[in-house]
């Protein structure tokens, strides 16, 4: 049924979108471009990104506000077989968000990297660089609709990633669906439940280009009390020449004082990354307190693949935070990995 909705709702729209995604995209960038030149493109990795934007996004004191962090990770994976490797990379992020109105805001998040074993700077290209570029829109004709148009994440899934080097966690792969052109609409009280998050977006993901709008997505959230919170969503991206996938997913958080647990099922048929999985299983759980958190999260890919990582952070200066994390991981072939990560960032804040 998800399937059938979601294909309907994608092929009615996606020939006039096109149209109006050219319109909307260059609208974006005119708007946008006094913002981005108050910026410069760090070095950058998403779970820093996210982490330093967390809370922060509708905080707008003044007509720009911008987020950020600059970080060395160190990496080392041992294999099961004795195979062993390193690897530290520079990293950071720039969020960027403009207040255009007092409705209507521009927002860029800017990641990039470099492999510090290599000489030279590794040339990025644009598209790379520029995880999301979008317009927001709230409160329109004075009611709880908000529309996103541009490059962003779906609405699919739980968006929850607690992990301190969440960026390389193996989940994402079946949990989101982002870096794609595309719209989302939001809605509040819609029936029984609270929140309902729509998208339709083209699935060529990377990339600036504006293909075809292939792609559809609903997510449902129901607040089951003030502390808990229920999700269920389903996605349906067409891929052109490659075949299609399907995701439907179902998930709880619960939030009390400085504890936070998740769970989620995720059925699918498709991925790309792991096409011989049809369902997959995460659960996770964090505590905070003062200026520290520890977080453990376990995921189960129905081919034989599992993960379970524990990571701590710590800010052990004013804006500078050292986050370790270690990773477990078994693989359908019985090959066993452990990676150990070890994060140094500084995070700043310019409003």
């Amino acid at each position: 049924m998800w399937k059938n909705i979601l294909k309907t709702f994608v092929k009615a729209r996606k020939h006039s979108l096109s149209a109006v995604f050219l319109l909307a995209w260059g609208g974006f960038f005119t708007a946008a471009a006094t913002a981005a030149t108050a910026a410069t493109a760090e070095d950058v990795a998403l779970a820093e990104a996210r982490a330093n934007a967390e809370g922060k996004a509708s905080d707008l004191g003044g007509p720009i506000t911008i987020n950020g962090s600059i970080a060395l990770q160190g990496f080392f994976s041992q294999m099961s077989g004795g195979k062993s490797a390193a690897y530290p990379y520079g990293v950071g992020d720039v969020v960027l968000d403009a207040k255009i109105s007092e409705n209507v805001r521009a927002h860029i998040l800017i990641l990039a990297y470099q492999n510090l074993l290599k000489m030279g700077v590794e040339r990025q290209k644009i598209d790379e660089i520029l995880y999301e570029a979008y317009i927001k829109i709230t409160n329109v004709g004075g009611k709880p609709i908000a529309f996103i148009i541009g490059k962003q994440s779906v609405a699919f899934g739980q968006t929850l990633m607690k992990l301190p080097n969440a960026g390389s966690d193996p989940s994402i792969a079946v949990s989101s669906y982002d870096q794609v052109i595309g719209l989302t609409v939001s809605l509040e009280k819609v029936g029984f439940f609270d929140l309902v998050d729509a998208s339709v977006f083209e699935t060529g993901q990377g990339d600036l280009k504006i293909g075809t709008f292939d792609g559809g997505a609903i997510r449902l959230t129901k607040k089951l009390s003030d502390k808990l919170k229920f999700q269920v969503s389903a996605m349906h991206a067409g891929k052109g020449s490659s075949p299609d996938e399907d995701r439907q997913s179902v998930g709880f958080v619960f939030k009390d004082g400085g504890w936070t647990f998740w769970a989620q099922g995720i059925h699918m048929a498709g991925n790309s990354y792991f096409p011989n999985s049809n369902w997959s299983a995460i659960v996770g759980g964090e505590y905070k307190w003062e200026n520290q958190r520890i977080v453990v999260q376990a995921w189960y890919l129905s081919e034989g693949f599992t993960s379970v990582s524990i990571g701590y952070s710590v800010e052990v200066s004013q804006d500078v935070f050292l986050s370790p994390e270690v990773r477990y991981i078994t693989r359908a072939d019985g090959t066993v990995e452990t990676q150990y990560i070890v994060l140094t960032s500084y995070r700043f804040h310019v409003n």
